[in-house]
């Protein structure tokens, strides 16, 4: 048998290749007649841990994937599948080109839907009177008429109206318990009276007392505690209110 130069290289080749395998029975790989014993998927075994000098060769790179990283394969393009598994695809349609290909959806404008009338929610605002009650009366003085008067009007002309006003009279620590209960709801009515005055309902006006047991959190001194404080319910009129 006679060989071509190529040949003998080839053969020169394979056989540096497997010379990393070729070792006797106490070497690194298992093998099978002489020839390494390969995985399905290519992979030479290992048979233990293996030794600096051993860490060369064909099964050493093929473990390491050193082998596939300088003998890199593209993968087969989809047209080209054909050529390898000829008789799997005997006799099977092509796939078109346009089969991946979505047709448009024809989708209709939906017709818009009729908001529905939502009520106004009322929306709790507090006030409290601006200068301290004179001591152990009830009299709302102009000062504090007018600062009520301003609030109610700025509602107003926000187009709010009132609901409903929970009115709490307070007083300071000073003199007897059972007057300053009844001295702050005395400032309350008073308070009250000024607000039907400037066309609050007086069903909407609910009046309380607490005495000295509510004192202000922001108090500098002891007549600051002498006020009364509103909580008052707002939503939007329908029609606005003249201030008067």
């Amino acid at each position: 048998m006679v060989m071509d130069k190529q040949g003998l290289l080839g053969l020169a080749a394979a056989a540096l290749l497997l010379a990393g395998c070729q070792t006797a029975s106490s070497g690194p790989w298992l093998m099978q007649n002489g020839e390494p014993w390969l995985t399905p998927d290519g992979q030479c075994v290992a048979l233990r841990e293996l030794r600096p000098e051993e860490k060369k060769g064909f099964c050493y790179e093929v473990m390491t994937n050193t082998y596939q990283q300088q003998h890199h394969y593209e993968p087969l393009a989809n047209d080209e599948f054909a050529t390898v598994y000829q008789q799997q695809t005997q006799g099977i349609e092509p796939i078109p080109a346009d089969a991946a290909k979505v047709p448009p959806l024809d989708l209709q404008p939906l017709e818009p839907i009729a908001a529905a009338p939502v009520s106004p929610v009322p929306h709790p605002e507090r006030a409290v009177t601006d200068k301290p009650f004179t001591i152990n009366s009830a009299h709302l003085e102009t000062h504090n008429q007018r600062a009520l008067k301003t609030t109610l009007h700025g509602w107003r002309e926000q187009g709010l109206q009132v609901v409903s006003v929970a009115v709490t009279g307070h007083t300071d620590p000073s003199g007897p318990l059972r007057f300053n209960n009844i001295l702050s709801y005395w400032r309350a009515q008073s308070v009250g009276w000024y607000l039907k005055k400037m066309g609050v309902s007086d069903d909407a006006i609910k009046l309380a007392g607490a005495g000295p047991s509510m004192p202000r959190p922001d108090a500098h001194a002891p007549e600051d505690n002498r006020y009364v404080d509103l909580v008052v319910w707002l939503e939007p009129a329908s029609q606005k209110v003249a201030v008067r």
